[in-house]
């Protein structure tokens, strides 16, 4: 009989198509991911039901068919714990990753309603095992905690105040050791770890030609920053600067760069063409062009159209993810992964004065393997914009407490 493929973003979104189209009967019978990146969909190849209906499926001790729940964790993992270190480490028993489907004779498909009702087990599954993962974790910090000093032990809470992950603060108080705690040895240990895990930019020349493209959700503050580097690049002497925006898609959208740019004097563009951020790109020879995008609509053909010659010059084009400090580490991580068709070089922080935990910006640094560009505060153009410097990083994770 003759199979149909459906294309979708989601497995939820595909099953429904056949759904739609074949019945709620329909045999699924392969589901693949196809395509990358923004191109990336899920493909489903289903048929019509046969004659004979599959019966529903059976599982086995997986917690898939309702039989095996997610083992129950111990409510306090310390419990036994001597004082020093641990007899014995509790036990967590993950759930089977696996399972095995007893099906009819000769069956080699699935319902639809079947194969949804499976996923939605699965995603429950999955549920469990990150409380599980919590709570190994947690009982590995405690363990940890046991080698440290008391003067360690108030540092490693201090800097989980300040946002930093668990693993990233032991690393500092035990990976970096190179004595015992002495003035402004915390500050010593925090920069070695930061050398080691997060890079930053060298100091750009101040003459051109110079093409910087800022990129990155609305709200994370790319104007501000544009306006406070063009303010500054006046100040330190650079030939000319030049502002531009694509930010056509919404209200009001470019009027703030203008503005910027009447106050501070200096050429400000509105790009509605592909061939004029081209053209300037070209012609470009001592001065800076700083271009401002749409945070909006990273994905909207019209945006991608407007940056298509930064991808066609990406060598002599800085590309700055701009990140929001204020925003949770997996929604910066999500921006990066709705701008990484503009194959972002280098990260840009922002509300640098707007959070008390700095610390968990690392864990996306970590993750994006990107160097540091600027740090930016809020605040008047052209105060709180410097360039990043691991000193400065860690003085600003530390808050003071060094």
């Amino acid at each position: 009989m003759e199979t149909k493929s459906f294309h979708a973003t989601t497995v939820r979104e595909a099953l429904g198509l056949v759904k739609s189209e074949l019945g709620d009967e329909a045999e699924i019978l392969e589901t693949r991911v196809v395509g990358a990146g923004p191109e990336r969909k899920i493909e489903v190849r289903a048929r019509a039901p046969q004659l004979r209906v599959v019966p529903g499926l059976k599982h086995e001790g997986l917690g898939l068919g309702g039989a095996a729940p997610v083992p129950a964790l111990t409510p306090n993992p310390l419990a036994g714990f001597a004082a020093g270190a641990p007899s014995a480490a509790p036990s967590v028993a993950p759930a089977p990753l696996g399972y095995a489907a007893e099906r009819s004779p000769g069956e080699d498909s699935v319902s639809v309603d079947n194969l949804a009702r499976e996923l939605e087990r699965v995603s429950r599954n999955v549920e469990g095992f990150r409380d599980a993962l919590t709570q190994i974790t947690w009982i590995t910090e405690r363990f940890s905690l046991g080698v440290l000093s008391d003067a360690e032990r108030t540092a490693y809470q201090m800097l989980r105040g300040r946002g930093l992950e668990a693993s990233l603060a032991l690393a500092i108080l035990t990976d970096a050791r190179s004595a015992e705690p002495a003035g402004g040895w915390l500050r010593d240990r925090l920069l070695a770890v930061l050398g080691e895990q997060v890079s930053v930019v060298a100091e750009p020349p101040l003459e051109g030609p110079r093409v910087i493209v800022f990129a990155g959700s609305p709200g994370a503050g790319k104007t501000t920053l544009i306006a406070k580097l063009a303010a500054q690049a006046q100040l330190d002497g650079v030939p000319a600067v030049h502002l531009a925006t694509t930010d056509l898609f919404r209200v009001g959208g470019a009027s703030e760069l203008v503005t910027y740019g009447k106050l501070l004097g200096v050429p400000t563009h509105v790009l509605t063409e592909p061939v004029t951020l081209a053209r300037m790109i070209e012609r470009l020879e001592r001065c800076w062009l700083l271009v401002d995008t749409s945070g909006r609509s990273p994905d909207d053909p019209r945006q991608r159209a407007l940056l298509e010659p930064v991808v066609e010059a990406r060598s002599a084009v800085e590309v700055h993810l701009t990140l929001s400090v204020t925003t949770k580490p997996e929604d910066q991580l999500e921006s990066a992964r709705r701008w990484a068709w503009l194959s972002p070089d280098r990260v840009a922080l922002t509300h640098a004065d707007e959070t008390s935990s700095p610390g968990s910006v690392l864990s996306a640094l970590k993750d994006l393997e990107l160097p540091l560009s600027y740090l930016s505060s809020s605040g008047t153009v052209p105060d709180g914009l410097e360039l990043a410097r691991t000193d400065r990083l860690a003085s600003w994770i530390l808050g003071g407490n060094e």
